[in-house]
C-alpha cells in the first residue's frame, strides 16, 4: 500500500509507504541541487530530466528537515575504526544530529541496532526499492515515536541489493546528510571516490584521526577525535552543520 506525499504522515500507520515526489514541500533539498547523482543508466524513478528522483519512503518524513549525519564506511575497515564507531553509536546524543545510513555492513547493521535501541533519530536507506514486508516489526516502537524513516528511490523491479545500488545509495545518503562522517575508506575504492565528489561539492566531511585514515585526510577530511565528532553531532558549537542554528522540532 503507498500514498502520496500530500497526506500527512500519522504516527499509527507506521508502515504505510509515502511516494515523495520533487515538488513536493518534503522533498528533500539536498537530492535536487545534488547533480552529479543524475544516472545515466536510468536506476532511478526521475520524474523529469531536471528534478531528482522519486523516494519511497516509511516514517517519519520530518527527520528530513533536521541537522543531519551520514555515515558512509568501506566494508573492510580496520578492528580500531570499527571499535571507534560502534562507541559512537553507543554514546551518540538522543537530540542532536539524525544519523544516516545505509546500514548494509556487519558494522553498520549493528551500529543500527545499537542507535535505535538508545532512541537515536535515524534514516536508513536501503539499496533496493522498499517493500513493507521487509520492515522488521521491531522496528515498530521507532516508528511510533517518529524517529526512524526508511527511504529509498528504487522502482519496484530492484528487489535486490546489487554493487551498483548499493553504490548509487551511497550518493544519495551523502545528498541528504549535512555532513559525512566516513570511519574509513579504502584508498582507491568507490567510497574514497565519493569523498573526493562531496568535497568537491563542498560538503563537510570528517573521519576519525588515525593513521589508517592518512589518504583521506590528505585529500582535505577533517580528522577528529570520538570526543569532538561526539560534540558535532550533539550540535554543539563549531559544528560543521549548516543547518545547527534553526529548531529541531
Amino acid at each position: 500500500m503507498s500514498t502520496d506525499s500530500s497526506h500527512t504522515y500519522k504516527a499509527g500507520a507506521s508502515r504505510l509507504i509515502v511516494v515523495v515526489r520533487s515538488g513536493s514541500p518534503a522533498y528533500p533539498p539536498g537530492v535536487r541541487q545534488w547533480h552529479e547523482l543524475r544516472d545515466p543508466h536510468c536506476l532511478f524513478a526521475v520524474d523529469d530530466a531536471v528534478s531528482g528522483p522519486a523516494l519511497s519512503t516509511i516514517g517519519h518524513l520530518g527527520l528530513l528537515s533536521r541537522p543531519s549525519l551520514g555515515l558512509l564506511c568501506s566494508i573492510r575497515c580496520p578492528g580500531s575504526l570499527i571499535l571507534a564507531t560502534y562507541e559512537f553509536a553507543k554514546k551518540a546524543p538522543q537530540d542532536g544530529a539524525v544519523i544516516i545510513c545505509g546500514f548494509h555492513s556487519p558494522m553498520e547493521r549493528t551500529c543500527l541496532a545499537t542507535l535505535l535501541a538508545r532512541h537515536i533519530p535515524v534514516v536508513y536507506c536501503p539499496a533496493r526499492r522498499l517493500n513493507e514486508r521487509g520492515i522488521p516489526h521491531a522496528w515498530d516502537g521507532a516508528f511510533a515515536e517518529q524517529r526512524l524513516l526508511v527511504l529509498s528511490p528504487f522502482v519496484a523491479s530492484q528487489r535486490r541489493v546489487t554493487r551498483t545500488l548499493a553504490r548509487q545509495r551511497n550518493f544519495l545518503v551523502a545528498a541528504l546528510a549535512d555532513v559525512l562522517f566516513v570511519p574509513y575508506a579504502m584508498r582507491g575504492g568507490s567510497t574514497e571516490a565519493l569523498v573526493r565528489m562531496s568535497l568537491h561539492l563542498g560538503k563537510p566531511v570528517c573521519t576519525l584521526h588515525d593513521g589508517e585514515n592518512g589518504n583521506l585526510m590528505s585529500l582535505g577530511v577533517r580528522g577528529v577525535a570520538l570526543k569532538e565528532l561526539l560534540a558535532m553531532a550533539a550540535l554543539e558549537a563549531q559544528s560543521p552543520f549548516p543547518q545547527c542554528g534553526k529548531g529541531l522540532g
